[in-house]
């Protein structure tokens, strides 16, 4: 494993833990090539449902497959996600139409972690142009809320109405995503989450794990779509269920276009639904909610010669980067794995570097309201990096006050990530959330929305 190896799939460890996700690759077979690993060569059906074979010859750094792909490659948390994000593709859609339709697809087969009622993030890089630009699409405090609002009732700011931030994913990201590089219609990016929503689906592991934190009583009434009416418990790993009302919402936004998210009939039904949970959310919210265009924050790397792209604050893209830089000088390569003593302090010095860029990661917020620009410079920093490589100790661990943190880290609960890379020489990096599992746990009762509890971020 030569050097650049050992940091390219250190890379992708730190991708993962980040998004907590797993991927699931899938080829198509035109011209041009994108080599992303190496394998034996396969029937396009072998790749796409067998994953891993025979071909593999040197021992995986996980459960995902690694593969030679032709001309464009996709990585969703969801098999059957995947194959809709790759035949948008085939049928010469772009990278963000296939984004756009594997991502809607996620919010249904993993509706515990994403879905409409939520936000995102984007990134995306031209190739061709050599340009990138980030997508903040993340949830919005509605503008009647006051900082007491959880001060007797923590609770709140977790499950009902008022844990409700205002909804930000489809109508806005994705119509934004879709008028710079979308060229299939946009109805054609619904229509295959629509027919899973209307036929059924088979409950998965991810989805299953997170139905089984919930108990019969812990789903309000408007969460009844989540309960088995078989055994009056919450569904199972394995179970089929159907999601008709949240079709109708999803053809709706397809045949009537974005807008009608946040300006016609379904802003009112959406507003209403989260009134009458207790939230605040008002038809003035939706209507004057705007993305945020951003340029992408970028760290050089002198260990492999890479340049690392993130979307900056809200996101974690800056505590990444910052993980990133620290270690970059400590020119990681397959000897730092050599010896079971070697890989002891290449770890180590792994995990020290995640409770300096932690401790940094409770000082960020929301750009528009915070002045992040000196934290994100300082870690950005290579000679601040140096600095903190200097104070790593070898031999020892330090209390939190070591590592300089001044608040507490919120536990996270998941999110949901895509990657692609697509033969329009687009690559889109896209994660959608509703915070914690199943959100605010208000499941709209003539949309089937389930709604978000990002005020959580808010409360005190």
């Amino acid at each position: 494993m030569s050097g650049k190896q050992f940091l390219y799939l250190f890379l992708t460890v730190c991708i993962l833990i980040l998004a907590s996700l797993y991927f699931y690759q899938a080829k198509i077979p035109k011209q041009g090539t994108l080599i992303l690993g190496q394998t034996s060569g396969r029937s396009l059906h072998e790749v796409y449902v067998r994953g891993l074979g025979d071909g593999i010859h040197e021992p995986p750094s996980s459960n995902s497959p690694m593969g030679r792909y032709e001309n464009a490659a996709i990585a969703t948390d969801h098999a059957k996600c995947s194959k809709i994000g790759k035949d948008m593709m085939y049928n010469g859609g772009s990278a963000v139409d296939a984004a756009i339709a594997a991502m809607l697809c996620i919010g249904v087969l993993h509706s515990q972690s994403a879905g409409i009622g939520g936000g995102s993030l984007a990134t995306i890089y031209d190739t061709k142009k050599r340009d990138v630009l980030t997508l903040d699409c993340r949830e919005e405090a509605p503008s009647i809320s006051n900082t007491h609002m959880f001060v007797q009732n923590m609770d709140a700011s977790l499950t009902g109405g008022l844990a409700i931030g205002v909804p930000s994913q489809v109508a806005i990201c994705y119509k934004k995503m879709h008028e710079l590089y979308g060229t299939l219609p946009w109805k054609a990016l619904f229509q295959p989450t629509i027919e899973i929503c209307r036929e059924g689906f088979k409950i998965g592991q991810a989805m299953g794990a997170g139905l089984e934190r919930q108990t019969r009583e812990s789903l309000n009434p408007g969460m009844k779509i989540f309960i088995n009416p078989d055994t009056d418990e919450p569904y199972q790993e394995g179970d089929y269920m159907r999601m008709p009302d949240l079709a109708d919402t999803l053809e709706l936004i397809a045949e009537k276009g974005a807008q009608e998210f946040y300006h016609g009939d379904l802003a009112r039904s959406v507003v209403n639904e989260i009134q009458e949970a207790g939230g605040r959310i008002i038809l003035k919210d939706l209507r004057s909610y705007n993305v945020l265009v951003k340029r992408a924050l970028n760290l050089t790397l002198a260990n492999g010669n890479y340049t690392v792209l993130c979307p900056p604050p809200p996101s974690g893209g800056a505590t990444l980067l910052y993980v990133l830089n620290i270690l970059d000088g400590y020119n990681f390569s397959a000897d730092s794995l050599a010896t079971t003593q070697k890989s002891v302090l290449t770890y180590h010095r792994i995990i020290e570097a995640f409770k300096f860029a932690f401790a940094k990661r409770s000082l960020l917020g929301d750009e528009r309201f915070t002045n992040t620009d000196e934290i994100v410079k300082l870690m950005m920093s290579k000679d601040y990096a140096a600095h903190i490589r200097d104070i790593i100790t070898d031999e020892e661990t330090h209390d939190y006050n070591y590592y300089g943190a001044e608040y507490d880290n919120v536990e996270n609960h998941g999110t949901s990530h895509l990657s692609i890379l697509g033969p329009d020489g687009i690559a889109v990096s896209l994660t959608s959330t509703i915070n914690t599992f199943y959100g605010s746990k208000v499941l709209g009762t003539k949309t089937g929305i389930l709604y978000n509890n990002n005020m959580d971020d808010f409360a005190t």
